[in-house]
């Protein structure tokens, strides 16, 4: 099973609501997480590619936090932190973008406004778990990162797809998993950031405008 698969396994089996959990179900997540401790204890974090993908990142820093797993949690947020987060005080504009993937030695081409999603997400959860307040922080600088990706296309407000970090242009598309009403709306809720919450707002109205215009 790659790497990908493994997470979204992990987070599945976790987070879905099991009220008779099967036991096969709980040692399948124990022998998967098993596996990615295996995996991160011995450096070998990539994918078949050569690189680490921030939303396989994301996926499980959100699994370590619901399951409160410190030590899991910890080395993913340290990784994250110094390498797929941009924190460049000498280019402010993308202070908060989240790079979609990671190779040592290759340079960043882009940032990835899902995996901005998943890795804030996880940040937060884990601020809450276990009292990191500094990851709470990071959690809001990605979001207001995430929300300068916006854009009116034709007056349509949408949330743009990536921002290519050389040629310093957005991406012109956008799709369903570059948005998360519900998680956005709970941190500018929660910290009281009035443009949170309109971005929550628009990201609703829009997601609804599509819904309207699908197919029966």
């Amino acid at each position: 099973m790659r790497y990908g698969a493994i997470t979204a396994v992990l987070v599945l089996s976790f987070s879905a609501p099991h009220p008779a959990r099967p036991q096969t179900l709980t040692d399948l997540e124990t022998r998967l997480e098993q596996r990615v401790q295996e995996w991160l204890a011995a450096d070998q974090w990539t994918r078949p590619d050569g690189y680490i993908y921030a939303v396989d990142v994301g996926q499980l820093l959100i699994y370590a936090a619901l399951r409160e797993n410190e030590r899991l949690y910890l080395t993913l947020r340290d990784f994250a932190i110094r390498n797929l987060i941009r924190d460049d005080r000498s280019d402010p504009y993308t202070q908060g973008f989240v790079i979609w993937r990671y190779s040592k030695d290759v340079v960043p081409d882009a940032s990835g406004v899902t995996e901005a999603l998943r890795v804030a997400q996880g940040l937060w959860l884990g601020s809450r778990a276990f009292g990191q307040t500094r990851d709470m922080a990071q959690a809001l600088l990605i979001l207001q990162g995430y929300a300068r990706h916006a854009y009116v296309d034709q007056g349509v407000w949408l949330i743009r797809n990536y921002f290519n970090l050389g040629t310093r242009a957005f991406a012109t598309n956008s799709f369903l998993v570059n948005y998360d009403v519900d998680f956005v709306n709970q941190i500018g809720e929660a910290v009281a950031n009035d443009d949170l919450k309109h971005v929550g707002v628009l990201s609703y109205e829009l997601i609804k405008r599509v819904s309207i215009c699908l197919p029966a």
